[in-house]
């Protein structure tokens, strides 16, 4: 039986669970700024930080001066003209620069915090706080629905609730790249959310003038973090309306209630119309026709009606791709061509078939069923000034000449909240009409939100072209790395996926000189073999046989009596060639190594390497032990292949830097479609890169800076044996490794210059530069799949400025 206490225990039960869910959400989100240097410094892309340094001098301007060079230009706002000069996406007008985002979150946060603590606040800081107060308020706004309106849903509802709004409405996308793009639109987000909490608290609390009041400043705020949320302002109606039909003497009139909202909301766009004027000589010009980015912003069309049902697809039903690569989730952007200025789609996730529980949204109308006139009103009044967000806010977005996950975020909070309130409704409806029913919906609800959450939290490594790989490249090769095993390692437990053999094997002794096989391929056209020599009294070394090539031998080994040494061999015959199945995939990127790579390793430690061309495709793959070897094998198993099999990158990490990069390259067949990288050093939007692509019949080198033009060398035919490539860079100075200047950038094959160019190097820390390996998401793929052997600094000195 029921009674008070068991009441009591299962409301606090429910609160610890929203609580601690709240906490990992908010703690994720902490993670995921921190993972994607949000908290560090970003010096002059900090937009909104040196806005706060302009107007500590005075000025509404950054702090910080265009280039000569850019103003200099005949027509600075070309973007083919401004590329080497600009600030990207920094608003110019005459000479200097402003930001065309709104500046309400620098002067809401950033400066009083710079005010009273006297230190700087990093924009990525300002997004985490913003996304914060956008969930809470969403969070909180949600849960007084349910309990006023909803006070029979079940005790686990609430959590789930709580965990859908901050794992599937994109916040985290705000938080995976927390920059002067994000920050607008979080604190838009979390302003407007506020707004509407306040709207709910004028229809249901004791101050409802000062609630609006609120609502009325917080609305615009919003407008002067982002100006689409002045559509939202239709909010403020509803409680008007309610105070209008209902005309309670108690409660203030209606018009007091429109005043108290609509007057604070006036007057704050009196100031922004100002601040625009002050800027722009123009009380509704924001920055944006001033913009200098990669189009030509004034030229473009950014809102049209046409625009509208691809946009609608897009961020609604565009759905993901599933790889076996970390993190297997991946949004996509398609090229569009046949709708008239339409500038283009980024990777972009479609809300309905990513995150289920927005299905819930269409039980929304039974909210209203079987209530009284007075809960109907006071219900339409609270719910509708979530719509009256929702709706217009959601239409501007989708309106616009692009779609892209942090524009989605405008819309998506808001409507997540709102499906939420259906997943109440219906779960209220059935509990009337089916009370037996009323488990389904549960178990529904948390299939819907576990789903939710578990791609959720995997976009949330997808995000802007995956940009924790650039800003915390080992983080991201440790999770790559430890998942592609997890599942390699699933996948050859149910024998799906092929690799080394694992013996366990106990030594006989043989008199010096004796050559035994160890291991032999089923097939018989793949001619090689693991031999093993007994060279001395319990000692032995492994040898790589292949054809009439001669014997490739490792180092001595000792083994001892009456142990069993564990033997790990790795044979290209081992590994079948483009099984077009998912379980093959899961070791796609390595399947070059695997068949071109050969290792023992004996008692977890490499005994033999090298690196051989790879078998007909159409091999029979597998092998045996040799009927003629002398050892006792008393066990075989299969491991996964390992990224280290054979030695690869710097022969010596620690040796000192600088001068001219020499390395041995193996170049897979086939490349990846967009290049693969050799080189790359720098930061994001400042790196340099040197790829190797497919081109005619060849291969060709490309070098590229980041928002310059490619330098391309010549095509050439790759040799299956491999190439000696030199690359020399203006940073490679030995007495300011990593140091940016300005200097031929040259690259040689075997000796031959295949590349010289005058170029900047971006600075980079010691030990960041990256060889075979591309964190930027720029110019050509992540990784190189071919091999990369016997790297060296060779101390030269290039020239440089």
């Amino acid at each position: 039986m029921n009674g008070p206490g068991t009441a009591r225990a299962a409301r606090w039960f429910e609160r610890a669970l929203v609580a601690a869910t709240m906490a990992a959400a908010v703690w994720f989100f902490h993670w995921t700024t921190a993972a994607n240097a949000g908290f560090g410094d970003w010096d002059e892309v900090d937009y909104f930080k040196l806005l706060v340094r302009g107007w500590k001098k005075g000025q509404l301007s950054l702090d910080i001066a265009p280039k000569p060079e850019l103003l200099a230009l005949a027509d600075p706002y070309d973007p083919a003209q401004n590329a080497p000069h600009r600030l990207g996406d920094a608003t110019l007008y005459k000479g200097k620069y402003y930001i065309y985002f709104g500046p309400a979150p620098a002067l809401t946060v950033m400066l009083p915090w710079n005010l009273v603590t006297g230190r700087e606040m990093s924009m990525g800081t300002a997004v985490f706080v913003f996304s914060c107060l956008g969930y809470f308020a969403a969070c909180g706004l949600w849960l007084a629905l349910r309990r006023r309106y909803f006070p029979e849903s079940h005790l686990l509802v609430a959590p789930l609730g709580v965990l859908a709004l901050g794992s599937g409405t994109h916040l985290l996308a705000l938080v995976q790249r927390p920059m002067f793009w994000e920050l607008p639109i979080a604190a838009g987000i979390a302003f407007v959310l506020l707004a509407a909490a306040a709207i709910y608290a004028a229809v249901h609390g004791r101050r409802p003038l000062a609630m609006m009041a609120l609502a009325g400043v917080l609305l615009g705020l919003g407008v002067g973090s982002r100006p689409t949320v002045l559509f939202a302002a239709g909010m403020l109606l509803l409680p008007v309306w309610l105070a209008w039909r209902e005309r309670d003497p108690a409660r203030p009139a209606w018009w007091r209630l429109g005043l108290a909202g609509t007057v604070p909301l006036g007057l704050c766009g009196l100031a922004i119309m100002a601040h625009n004027y002050a800027r722009f000589d123009n009380p509704l010009e924001w920055g944006q026709n001033y913009q200098l980015s990669g189009a030509y912003e004034g030229k473009l069309v950014h809102f049209a009606l046409r625009f509208l049902p691809h946009n609608v697809g897009v961020y609604f039903f565009q759905h993901l791709q599933w790889s076996a690569d970390f993190p297997f989730a991946r949004a996509v952007g398609i090229e569009i061509n046949h709708i008239k200025d339409y500038f283009g789609t980024e990777e972009v996730a479609g809300l309905a078939v990513t995150f289920p529980y927005f299905w819930f949204l269409l039980a929304l109308p039974l909210a209203w069923w079987r209530r009284g006139p007075d809960e109907t009103r006071r219900l339409t009044a609270a719910l509708g000034g979530v719509l009256a967000y929702a709706v217009p806010v959601g239409g501007l977005v989708m309106g616009y000449f692009s779609t892209t996950t942090r524009y989605q975020t405008d819309f998506a909070v808001v409507t997540g909240l709102l499906a939420l309130v259906g997943l109440l409704a219906v779960e209220r409806w059935i509990r009337v009409v089916r009370p037996r029913l009323r488990v389904g919906v549960v178990a529904a609800a948390i299939a819907a939100v576990a789903v939710t959450a578990v791609i959720g939290g995997l976009m949330s490594f997808d995000y802007h072209g995956r940009t924790l790989r650039t800003t915390s490249p080992a983080l991201w090769q440790m999770l790559d790395g430890r998942t592609e095993a997890m599942l390699a390692f699933v996948g050859q437990k149910f024998d799906l996926v092929d690799g080394p053999q694992v013996l366990k094997v106990r030594w006989r002794q043989q008199p010096a000189g004796t050559i035994e096989p160890v291991w032999e391929p089923l097939d018989r056209r793949a001619d090689e073999r693991i031999l093993v020599e007994h060279i001395g009294e319990k000692l032995i070394r492994f040898g790589y046989a292949r054809g009439g090539e001669a014997i490739r031998w490792g180092r001595p080994l000792k083994w001892a009596n009456n142990h069993t040494h564990t033997v790990e061999i790795q044979v290209p015959s081992l590994h079948r060639a483009g099984r077009n199945d998912r379980w093959s995939r899961v070791r796609e990127r390595t399947e070059f190594r695997r068949r071109t790579g050969v290792a023992v390793w004996f008692s977890g430690g490499r005994a033999l390497d090298a690196i051989v061309p790879a078998w007909p495709a159409d091999l029979q793959i597998g092998g045996r032990i040799s009927r003629e070897f002398s050892g006792e094998v008393r066990s075989q198993t299969t491991r996964a292949f390992r990224p280290d099999e054979v030695p690869s990158g710097l022969v010596e990490e620690f040796a000192k830097r600088g001068g001219v990069l020499r390395f041995r390259v193996v170049f897979p067949e086939p490349l990846q479609e967009a290049g693969e990288p050799l080189f790359a050093a720098g930061a994001h939007f400042r790196s340099n890169i040197l790829a190797v692509e497919t081109w005619g019949d060849g291969i060709r080198f490309a070098y590229e800076n980041y928002s310059f033009p490619r330098v391309n060398s010549e095509p050439f035919k790759p040799n299956p044996a491999g190439h000696w490539v030199e690359l020399e860079m203006a940073s490679f100075r030995p007495d300011d490794f990593g140091g940016e200047g300005t200097g031929d950038v040259v690259v040689r094959l075997d000796g031959k210059e295949m590349i010289r160019s005058r170029q900047e190097a971006y600075h980079f820390p010691w030990g960041h530069e990256r060889i075979g390996w591309n964190p930027f998401g720029t110019t050509c793929a992540a990784e190189f799949r071919g091999w990369i052997t016997e790297a060296r600094w060779i101390q030269a000195r290039p020239a440089t400025d």
